[in-house]
């Protein structure tokens, strides 16, 4: 998959069923990386997705006003629950390994904010015969 609005950024597909309980939609499970430098400019996926920070510094930001979208940061301890943090528009977060949101169709876009390339994995349920992501 090659995006007009992505740098230095591949997807690998690890997974895509057609759940007979969701017609109409794809289950879809896929690993992003980014170099160093590498970010995606402002787009949106058809659907649900949970995105997870497997490695690196992960920037992320909401491009819409009046949209909510939450982070829910690891904690070290599995016996404490993630803390959740609100994103606000136009203003950049820095995910950490462990790190994970929900999204649900709101325009964002997300870059490598380290020195070491990012990986993320994503799941969700998304639109069946749409792409996964799409520039805007």
């Amino acid at each position: 998959m090659t995006l007009e609005c992505a740098t230095d950024m591949s997807i690998q597909v690890l997974g895509n069923a057609a759940p007979a309980s969701a017609e109409g939609q794809s289950l879809v499970l896929v690993r992003a990386y980014f170099g160093v430098g590498g970010g995606i400019g402002a787009h949106t996926h058809p659907g649900t997705l949970v995105v997870v920070v497997e490695e690196g510094q992960f920037g992320v930001t909401l491009e819409e006003e009046g949209m909510e979208m939450m982070v829910m940061r690891a904690s070290d301890d599995p016996a404490t629950p993630a803390a959740a943090e609100p994103l606000t528009a136009g203003q950049e977060t820095v995910l950490e390994p462990g790190d994970w949101f929900i999204e649900t169709g709101m325009a964002h876009s997300a870059r490598n904010a380290g020195d070491e390339e990012v990986v993320v994995t994503f799941t969700g349920l998304v639109e069946a015969g749409q792409p996964v992501t799409s520039c805007v």
